[in-house]
């Protein structure tokens, strides 16, 4: 091989160098103890630390470094696989579509940065393991003359006999490009951030110490295509090892299995590709089940000899894809038709347009070595009668096992492979699973951890993966790269739908067109022939690794590229590889010259109208690719689009952008940790925040974000209705039976446990029925919360038994808070907040007291014909006996006093200015009323706050006087027969004068009755809140509250619990990377906010339930900071209470408005009752 030219880097034709051909994934085994182990001999890792040297470009680099006289040993080290932007090697660099370069660098596609193109420079010295010599090659340490060097052994050491077969070496993933040197000998050369690149070493390698050395080059002409959405990092990411393989070894494998049309029988169809000679050699292949019983097992021979008939490798590697054995099942065809595909698109399963031979040299660069190495085609079909059917459901694998033997019976090479029996296909424009309906309950998911970056682990994947199981989550669209490869072992295992994308998008060149600065021929690839083989490259090197996964149902052109003949081209070469897949591809949506690029309609971020329209205007399945952009606190409405696929049969479920926050855990200037996002390490350009799309947080652990509560329950496969006295009851499920979960029903009272039993419900697949209550309600007043719950029944891979799977709730009667402020008449010191704040035992008791009368619940309907002249400086009394009071008028103030509590109202300040109950002054502030709440990330894109502005300027400043009027003329005081009521008039800091008015009717027991209203105000702008702002001492950090939970909920997000919940304040404060409104509770009929000995304040419902939150801070605070740490000390509890809140969004999160119904409607007069009392 010639010398490396650094040219190539920039050349968008060159995107490997003798790289070896793309294979299956599969592992191999010299022996069953390995097997068990997952031990491989034929493999030795090179995951460690390597000798390492970075440099800002290539002019900078130095590039003798993988010469042989060149000594690396004492350079610094860097842990392999690892970003090297991770180790302090440049910054890590978050951009959206914008390219990393823009603004830095004038380039067109296919050049690269020279000024700031960082070069990493690695070294590994190995040793190869002793028994992957050769007899002739071993040389006992002590025959080594004193001082010899690797140096000097290098040019005299043969090669050929130094090893007893090949050894090649494997790089998982590399980004974005890599050269690699062994023993001062180039190589090769290989783009693609995401699949392996692998290399024969055998021709380099020395006995001893052996130098391996690679370059990586932070952008290559490939990084054109590369513009996905996050965080942009470079280096050895993924792993890396040598192996070698025996005399005869299983160098690809592809495992079709196929299915009768009433899938009763199947047969699975194993294709070899062998590598090697190893005459009167016999492959054993063994179908098991997972008890490992036998269910079909066959012997192969005849393509273990040099005389074979089987095609070999060298012909083109499309070619040769066809070149299947003689008895090859003839379902191929059939597989197409099945896919509901017209007889245009069948014949071009055999065919894409161009000539056979021209397209499959551009599909895949063959590598030069491969005829060399005999490699040969063999295959087999092993039949299965009654097969357990593969689904998300239940993930049934059986294992292929296949036994590569020597003529006298020795094991030369073991492999054994997990298969799934399951048919997936098109009918009538309906995706369909083993004959049935799909409906996808989707994520989009980045390789990303917060710690690691891309180079994420084994433990983190599958922690991904239980994640999304215990929350409903059936799919996977690997936005947007081909992931590891035990990413879709872990699926098949677990049962996850796949779509898997090809590591293709240029967003950026895009996002150019849009704004105008480009025409459509910009796109790459578009129609560029210069991409074409590029292109076909990265989705063939895909297909081969992964090919063999049960999980993987759809192949994906890749993503936000607009279209194009290279898109089209690359389909078809998807459905002449694999006919038992479909192919998705969203970007001929914005493109739609080559619609057939596509088997599915796909779209981002369309309404739900949009999608209704768009279905009348096509025959294909319909699927959101991406949809319920879920930054921050967002997913609001998300409910609206999976009752779509109730209505629409074509519409076929979507997949959440995405699944966790891209934060990267750094340190701040105090040396505090903290979730850190794009612009926080300099880097720009960047988009800042809106790497913070996820379900689950950043940080280790991928804990679930209060959005979480929402997907779980809208993804649910069992649906239950509660109507007066009967629960319809849908079982969503494809294939599992309801009998295969316990179902529990359980009865409240207002949070108290009443009753509870155990169901026998049974309920086909895909079916439903009505149901009498299980428990019937009783006649005592009060609010019943009749619930059934279906958990696992037994264990399963990804959750314990017992974990709850769906729910349903039915209210009934009425709650009244007369009884409420009848028990808490005080709060025992055993309170029922439990010690961690998390969770409080069903029917805890609220407290004794002694009954009093209902008149705080009563509305402020009571009006004074003729108000009372205010005496100055004078006590008078209300009522008479135990409902006496004692009112104080003073010049500025007047003070109403009761048996343990006291109200102080300020004339002059506007407000309570001092409650007092049982000697614990409860209020820290004023308490006014409140309109404005915490913007979100998508008030935020969609610019609320220039719609609203004018309500954050009237919470904070609206006044009691107009310019220097008098106080007590917005000031009224009134002694009624039992009460008090003061009442103040507020003049709004709008821009248009409006007032609203704030009263207060004080009881004898302690309780206050508040009225807030306002007149139509639609001209100011949108109302984010109505209610009023209390604030308490930060002691009073325990919540307990009766209303939807446990997780925060909103307008447009409203599936929580009805039921009785409790945590600390600080729990509210969701971790989302831009502090933002967070906490909200909907459908509170009563929250009490309490110190650690119980005492505190109890807000109920007057007319109708109420919203209520309680943070560590103000909304003010909250929208000063752009991240956590930014927020002051905790001092105060802020409490808001309101009659609504405004939803939270999230069509999208840069412009999409929050749904009307989900707004407050303020073009009509506003009106809002609660109570609060001390406790």
């Amino acid at each position: 091989m010639k010398e490396f030219d650094y040219n190539i880097v920039a050349d968008p034709g060159i995107f490997q160098q003798n790289r070896l051909e793309a294979h299956s994934d599969h592992r191999f085994y010299a022996s069953k103890e390995e097997m068990k182990s997952d031990r491989s001999s034929f493999c030795y890792s090179l995951n460690g630390d390597w000798n390492f040297a970075f440099a800002p470009n290539w002019a900078a680099a130095d590039r003798n470094f993988f010469r042989m006289e060149a000594d690396c040993h004492a350079w610094k080290t860097i842990p392999v696989p690892a970003h090297i932007q991770m180790e302090g090697y440049g910054v890590p660099q978050y951009c959206n579509t914008q390219y990393p370069w823009d603004g830095k660098e004038e380039l067109m596609p296919g050049q690269i940065p020279s000024i700031d193109n960082p070069v990493a420079s690695y070294v590994k010295y190995f040793t190869l393991p002793q028994d992957w010599l050769s007899l002739s090659s071993e040389r006992p340490a002590g025959d080594r003359k004193e001082g010899e060097t690797l140096r000097e052994n290098a040019a005299s050491v043969e090669n050929s006999a130094l090893v007893k077969n090949p050894v090649y070496i494997s790089f998982q993933g590399v980004e974005s490009a890599l050269a690699l040197w062994c023993n001062g000998h180039y190589v090769g050369y290989s783009e693609d951030s995401f699949t392996p690149s692998e290399f024969d070493l055998t021709p380099y390698l020395l006995a001893g110490e052996n130098k391996l050395a690679v370059a990586v080059f932070r952008f290559s002409a490939g990084s054109w295509y590369e513009d996905q959405d996050f965080f942009r990092f470079s280096g050895i990411f993924r792993e890396v090892f040598l192996y070698t393989v025996p005399r005869l070894h299983l160098r690809d494998l592809k495992l079709t299995s196929s299915l009768a049309d009433d899938f009763a029988t199947g047969s699975l169809n194993v294709e070899m590709k062998l590598q090697g000679a190893c005459p009167g050699a016999v492959a054993e292949l063994v179908l098991m089940d997972q008890e490992r019983e036998v269910c079909g097992e066959l012997k192969v021979s005849e393509c273990a000899g040099a005389g074979s008939d089987c095609a070999r490798a060298d012909r083109a590697s499309g070619q040769s894809d066809d070149c299947a054995q003689a008895d090859r099942a003839s379902g191929q065809s059939d597989d197409c038709a099945r896919a509901g595909r017209t007889s245009e698109q069948i014949d071009d399963c055999a065919r894409t347009g161009r000539e056979k031979e021209q397209s499959d040299d551009c599909a895949q660069a063959v590598d030069e070595k491969a005829g060399k190495a005999g490699i040969r085609r063999c295959g087999a079909s092993l039949s299965l009668d009654e097969p357990r059917l593969w689904s998300a459901e239940d993930p049934y694998l059986y294992r292929l096992q296949i036994r590569l033997l020597d003529y006298d019976g020795q094991l030369l090479e073991l492999i054994e492979e997990p298969v799934g029996f399951r048919r997936f296909e098109l009918r009538e424009g309906i995706m369909c699973l083993n004959g049935k309906r799909i409906v996808f309950k989707g994520v989009n998911r980045h390789e990303f951890s917060s710690v690691r970056g891309r180079a994420v682990s084994k433990e983190d994947i599958w922690n991904d993966l239980l994640i999304m199981k215990r929350n409903n989550i059936n799919a996977v669209r690997t936005s947007h790269y081909p992931n590891q490869s035990v990413f879709y072992r872990y699926c098949d295992r677990l049962g996850l739908y796949v779509i898997d994308e090809t590591n293709l998008e240029t967003h950026g060149v895009w996002e150019s067109i849009i704004i105008g600065a480009n025409d459509l021929s910009a796109a790459i690839p578009g129609d560029r022939p210069e991409a074409y083989a590029m292109v076909m490259d990265r989705a063939r090197s895909m297909y081969e690794r992964d090919k063999n996964h049960a999980s993987i149902l759809i192949w994906s052109c890749g993503n936000e590229s607009l279209g194009g003949s290279v898109f089209y081209e690359m389909s078809q070469h998807f459905r002449r590889w694999d006919p038992s897949r479909l192919v998705h591809y969203e970007g001929v949506t914005h493109d739609s010259r080559y619609p057939d690029t596509t088997d599915i309609y796909s779209t981002m971020y369309y309404s739900v109208d949009q999608i209704r329209q768009t279905l009348k205007e096509t025959d294909k399945p319909y699927i959101s690719c991406e949809y319920a952009h879920a930054m921050g606190n967002s997913c609001g409405a998300m409910h609206k689009y999976t009752d779509l696929t109730d209505t629409e049969p074509r519409y076929q479920g979507g997949f959440i952008w995405d699944f966790a926050d891209q934060s990267i855990t750094t340190k701040n200037r105090f040396g505090e940790d903290y979730e850190a996002y794009g612009g926080d390490f300099g880097d720009r350009p960047c988009d800042y925040s809106f790497s913070g799309n996820g379900i689950v947080y950043g940080g280790e652990g991928h804990g679930a974000s209060p959005k979480m509560q929402e997907v779980k329950y809208n993804y649910r496969s069992i649906r239950l209705t509660f109507c007066d006295r009967q629960v319809t009851i849908c079982n969503d499920n494809l294939f599992t039976d309801l009998s295969a979960y316990e179902s529990v029903a359980v009865l409240k009272r207002e949070g108290k446990l009443i009753a509870q039993m155990p169901l026998q419900l049974s309920l086909a697949p895909m079916s439903e029925k009505s149901i009498e209550l299980p428990i019937p309600i009783p006649q005592e007043e009060g609010e019943y919360v009749e619930e059934i719950s279906f958990r696992l029944r037994e264990d399963r891979a990804w959750a314990k038994a017992g974990h709850e799977v769906a729910y349903g709730q039915g209210v009934y009667g009425a709650f009244d808070s007369s009884a409420l402020l009848a028990k808490r008449a005080y709060a025992p010191k055993d309170s029922c907040v439990s010690g961690d704040g998390c969770e409080i035992k069903s029917g805890c008791e609220l407290g004794n007291g002694e009954a009093l009368p209902d008149k705080a619940v009563a509305k402020n309907q009571e009006e004074n014909a003729a108000e009372k002249k205010r005496p100055q400086g004078r006590q008078r009394l209300v009522g008479d006996g135990k409902s006496k009071l004692r009112i104080v008028r003073g010049w500025m103030n007047t003070g109403v006093y009761g048996e343990d509590f006291s109200v102080l109202f300020s004339g002059r300040f506007g407000g309570i200015v001092s409650y007092c109950y049982r000697d614990k002054m409860l209020f820290r502030d004023i308490s006014r009323p409140n309109f404005w709440r915490p913007m979100t990330e998508n008030d935020l894109g969609n610019m609320q706050p220039f719609r609203s502005g004018q309500w954050k300027i009237a919470s904070s400043f609206s006044s009691m006087m107009k310019e220097h009027g008098r106080a007590a003329d917005y000031y009224r005081v009134e002694e009624l027969e039992d009460s008090v009521r003061v009442t103040y008039t507020y003049h709004l800091a709008t821009s248009l004068s409006r007032d609203c008015f704030l009263s207060y009717q004080v009881y004898s027991d302690g309780s206050v009755a508040c009225h807030l209203e306002m007149e139509p105000t639609a001209e100011i702008g949108q109302l984010p809140e109505f209610g009023l702002l209390f604030t308490m001492d930060a002691d009073y950090e325990k919540l307990r509250w009766y209303g939807r939970g446990p997780q925060e909920t909103y307008a447009d997000r409203p599936h929580g619990k009805l039921d009785l919940f409790s945590n600390r304040v600080a729990d509210n404060m969701a971790r989302y990377l831009r502090p933002s409104e967070c906490g909200n509770k909907i459908d509170v009929r009563w929250a009490e906010c309490m110190d650690t000995e119980g005492h505190g304040v109890l807000f109920a419902m007057a007319d109708s339930p109420f919203h209520f939150s309680a943070l560590p801070y103000s909304p003010d605070m909250i929208d000063c900071a752009q991240h956590a740490y930014e927020l002051p000390r905790v001092d105060k509890t802020w409490i808001r209470i309101s009659k609504a809140q405004m939803g939270v969004g999230g069509d999208d999160s840069w412009g999409a408005l929050v749904h009307p119904e989900y707004c407050i409607d303020n073009s009509r007069k506003l009106e809002f009752n609660f109570i609060f009392r001390g406790i």
